[in-house]
């Protein structure tokens, strides 16, 4: 049966690892190590992989890449002591852990330790959830983001387009209509004139929107800069994701 396995997620203190396990995405699992602080020089960072990596295939004999990060989710390239920057490994027939700092072919990949029973026997443990209840579930977002999507257009072309086709058969709907565009006209009148003092959700929004077309004046000017804090705010956001993840790893040990 095609299926969809949880993330395992586990806490070593200096860095955290996440095990996504083998289904039907991809053939094999992928472990991540995600550094927290100072990243150890290549020779422990490497060291470190090639425990983690037995650490895991004791638990479970599935073929397994791995490969390490910073806080900023960069990858840490530690092919300056290994041949590359991932290590994948894998248990054989006799129970010998063979790895290889390299990735794997498909064709490599040993057939007996990825079929769909050996996976279901191996991952009985771990939670997941078939094909069909992901596109299920998926399917049900989608209709209520349709339903949604139909309550706004009824909102906002459904109802004045009905007042439209009724004002030309009832004339009192014509002076309604009349006198609310009277009152607007007054209110923006009075706006304009200050009788009207902005609230403070208005005062922010304005300032918001000043702030705005001050902003993307100064981009337009320096695109440079402008990528720069990008990226800035995307490694920023980035770190405070991993630290926060850690943290609840942490809780729930």
């Amino acid at each position: 049966m095609r299926s969809f396995r949880d993330k395992l997620k586990e806490h070593r203190g200096d860095y955290y690892v996440t095990y996504q396990p083998a289904d039907c995405r991809q053939s094999f699992a992928a472990l991540n190590l995600i550094f927290l602080s100072v990243v150890p020089d290549c020779a422990a960072v490497a060291t470190t992989m090639e425990r983690e990596l037995n650490v895991w295939l004791r638990k479970f004999p599935v073929p397994t890449l791995i490969s390490s990060f910073d806080l900023k989710d960069n990858l840490i390239d530690v092919s300056v002591c290994r041949e590359t920057a991932h290590l994948m490994g894998s248990v054989s027939s006799s129970g010998e852990t063979l790895k290889q700092w390299r990735i794997f072919a498909d064709t490599e990949l040993p057939r007996e330790l990825i079929s769909a029973d050996h996976l279901a026997e191996i991952y009985k443990s771990i939670p997941s959830r078939s094909a069909d209840e992901v596109r299920n579930q998926a399917r049900a977002k989608a209709k209520t983001l349709k339903r949604a999507a139909t309550l706004i257009s009824v909102f906002i072309i459904g109802i004045p387009l009905a007042v439209e086709i009724l004002s030309f058969g009832i004339a009192w709907i014509g002076y309604v209509i009349a006198g609310v565009s009277v009152l607007v006209g007054l209110y923006k009148a009075a706006k304009a004139f200050g009788w009207i003092k902005p609230s403070e959700r208005q005062k922010r929004a304005a300032e918001k929107g000043q702030k705005m077309e001050h902003y993307f004046y100064h981009c337009e000017r320096n695109p440079e800069g402008f990528m720069r804090l990008k990226i800035e705010n995307f490694e920023r956001e980035t770190t405070e994701e991993n630290i926060a993840e850690s943290r609840a790893i942490q809780d729930q040990h």
